[in-house]
């Protein structure tokens, strides 16, 4: 009697402890298939966020000196280079020194690839035709920006500095006699606008006044604001 009663007791505590660890089993697989689902669930964010990432489309238009000009489609990890290779690579006489190669695009973006002559126009202070492209009869495109010019760019800097040295070194200059020099080194005009200046005067005569100026190729509104408190006849 007593051995039964002392098995019964070991009987009821094998049972409890069986029934705890079965408890305890239960719960772990429990959390394990909560953390699943989670894991899931971030898996399935993740993948749709890739999704709609993958979806965004910037349209970009590259034109000048460039292989194939036209519209291109990138997205937001993008560059200017991409899209250059995508346009089928520079042209040989092209110029990329003004470029930031490694810009991320961004829709409507307008990269222009300007040609060595056009760059060395601008560092000399001269117009290129991307700002006015102009048919027999009307402007097309009144104000073309390109998005890819490098804005603090060496060669702009160059530019800035060679300008303010011309101011420091600057006398009042006569249109109607200075040498080509002289006028070179008025701001805004390079060799070609001051021989312009020199080939205008040889064929009409003597400047009658600064504002005649203006009449010469490649010399406008904005550059005559520049020189017109240097020059006199």
């Amino acid at each position: 009697m007593q051995l039964l009663k002392k098995y019964k007791y070991l009987l009821t505590m094998t049972l409890f402890v069986l029934v705890i660890i079965l408890g305890i089993i239960i719960k772990i697989n429990l959390n394990k298939n909560k953390e699943l689902n989670i894991d899931n669930e971030i898996f399935s964010y993740e993948e749709e966020a890739k999704v709609e990432e993958d979806k965004i489309e910037y349209k970009v238009d590259i034109k000048g000196a460039i292989a194939n000009p036209g519209v291109y489609i990138g997205n937001d990890k993008t560059r200017v280079i991409d899209i250059i290779d995508m346009a089928g690579g520079l042209i040989e006489n092209s110029d990329i020194t003004v470029i930031n190669l490694s810009k991320k695009v961004f829709d409507e973006m307008v990269i222009i690839i300007y040609t060595k002559e056009e760059v060395e126009k601008m560092l000399n202070g001269e117009e290129i035709n991307y700002n006015n492209i102009i048919t027999d009869k009307e402007i097309l495109f009144p104000d073309i920006k390109n998005d890819a010019v490098i804005e603090d760019s060496s060669a702009s800097n160059n530019n800035d500095i060679k300008e303010e040295n011309k101011n420091e070194e600057i006398s009042i200059v006569n249109i109607n006699t200075a040498t080509i020099k002289e006028l070179d080194n008025l701001p805004g005009i390079g060799p070609s606008k001051a021989q312009n200046i020199i080939d205008y005067r040889s064929i009409n005569g003597n400047f009658g006044s600064i504002e005649e100026i203006l009449n010469v190729s490649g010399i406008g509104t904005a550059i005559y604001e520049q020189i017109k408190t240097y020059i006199t006849v």
